[in-house]
């Protein structure tokens, strides 16, 4: 099955669907977050969580929990425990496996593409829960002054992309490209979503990827020429933990998830429209931009992990050779923290093949 597609198709998919319902293992309820002012929290571990960029607008809800730029009154990572220390790293979803396997961090929100490519490298994590769970839509983008137009001018060829990170979700989408169109791809591992438009731009590379609200504006505009579009079929984001940081700190782990579905409540809520104003203001959308992200990207409350739609991600991911056949779907996550089903995500829907 070809996995690329127009993103418009994945798009319209993602927008009748909302995010999982505000039940399950880290029951929330409304009300402001009384930040550190609550007395009764789950856990007072010490511990780090990382995440993949904050100015990516993919991070949308957790950059509003986790920026520094800008004033966060609800507290929303520290409601259950009051020494989580946010760390943002640049290098996308390879840069969040990498401080995990180093020690420096505890827990991560990365891309599921990384964290399946990085237990399939013996990063020692499980999944506690899923994040956004609107599916991942990426363009393919060139420079304007290209040969290249559509995704099969690329077959047979060997065609260097700028790359975030080794493991990030960037890498693993050109593993899909290079499997559908037959490409040789070399990467090239320049950084920031920024610093890989730049590689581009000046010739050191030849193409990219790029998520939707990251390039849209740069492609309407002519600064850079889109020649495909790459979308999957499963929740886009997950949150993962150190197996060793599960065992011995569990409340704190459950905290980190309880904070986070927590600031999705509020985030989805948009009371007085302050998601609404922060997206605008903190991703520089316009005000058509805010409310097409706001109606397409979706964040869970209860962190539920989708058995079927994980295990279409493992197989489709083992079919193009990115990551080991011998991967089984037990070695990805844990149910200790999150509801598990045995469905797709979202039930009853027909995504884009």
């Amino acid at each position: 099955m070809n996995k690329t597609t127009t993103i418009a198709v994945a798009i319209v998919v993602a927008a009748v669907v909302i995010a999982g319902g505000i039940v399950g293992f880290g029951t929330i309820t409304s009300g402001k977050s009384s930040g550190s002012n609550n007395t009764n929290y789950l856990s007072k571990t010490s511990f780090s969580v990382a995440d993949f960029g904050i100015d990516h607008p993919d991070a949308g809800a957790y950059g509003w929990m986790a920026g520094t730029s800008h004033t966060n009154t609800s507290n929303t990572l520290q409601k259950y425990d009051p020494n989580i220390k946010v760390v943002d790293l640049k290098g996308g979803s390879g840069a969040v496996a990498s401080a995990i396997a180093a020690g420096t961090v505890q827990m991560g929100m990365l891309s599921a593409d990384g964290a399946l490519h990085a237990i399939n490298s013996s990063v020692p994590i499980k999944i506690v829960g899923v994040y956004r769970t609107s599916p991942i839509g990426d363009f393919v983008y060139v420079s304007p002054s290209s040969t290249y137009n559509k995704l099969s001018d690329l077959s047979g060829k060997n065609v260097t992309f700028a790359n975030s990170k080794p493991g990030s979700l960037d890498v693993l989408l050109n593993g899909i490209i290079a499997a559908d169109y037959k490409v040789n791809i070399t990467h090239d591992y320049v950084g920031s979503h920024e610093a890989q438009q730049a590689a581009v731009l000046n010739g050191k590379a030849t193409a990219s990827t790029g998520a939707y609200f990251d390039v849209y504006k740069l492609v309407k505009s002519g600064y850079l020429k889109s020649i495909g579009n790459i979308t999957e079929n499963w929740p886009a984001f997950v949150v993962v933990a150190n197996t060793s940081f599960i065992h011995n700190h569990p409340n704190a782990v459950k905290a980190a998830l309880m904070g986070m579905e927590y600031g999705n409540y509020l985030f989805d809520q948009n009371a007085g429209n302050f998601a609404y104003n922060f997206l605008k203001s903190y991703y520089n959308f316009s005000a058509s931009e805010t409310q097409f992200f706001m109606s397409t990207m979706h964040y869970s409350t209860n962190g539920t992990i989708y058995l079927k739609s994980l295990n279409e991600e493992l197989t489709t991911l083992q079919a193009d050779n990115i990551i080991s056949p011998n991967l089984k779907l037990s070695q990805l996550y844990t149910d200790q923290f999150s509801q598990v089903v045995n469905t797709t995500y979202p039930p009853g829907i027909i995504r884009a093949a």
